[in-house]
């Protein structure tokens, strides 16, 4: 299974004070999560969900002058049948 991890600072693993700075993977909330779980492939992404939202948004539509109509449920559901997406 794919495991989502998206839009904070645990998921990014900023150190408080110094949101340039990093914590190691191992330390990261998704770090944790993969260690517990190796099982599942953890997928890190630092977007908050209003920016992947709208990202998905625009892919809907140049995918349809492509191929003709796609409906947002269609690919909705295909991304929550593969993917548990959370934050």
């Amino acid at each position: 299974m794919n495991i989502l991890f998206y839009g904070d600072s645990n998921t990014w693993g900023f150190q408080g004070d110094q949101p340039q700075v990093r914590l190691a993977y191992e330390k990261r909330f998704t770090g944790i999560i993969a260690n517990r779980f190796p099982q599942h492939h953890i997928i890190e992404e630092g977007l908050p969900g209003d920016l992947l939202s709208q990202d998905i948004r625009e892919v809907l539509h140049h995918l349809g002058t492509i191929t003709g109509e796609i409906t947002t449920n269609d690919i909705l559901g295909s991304i929550f049948s593969r993917f548990c997406v959370g934050k």
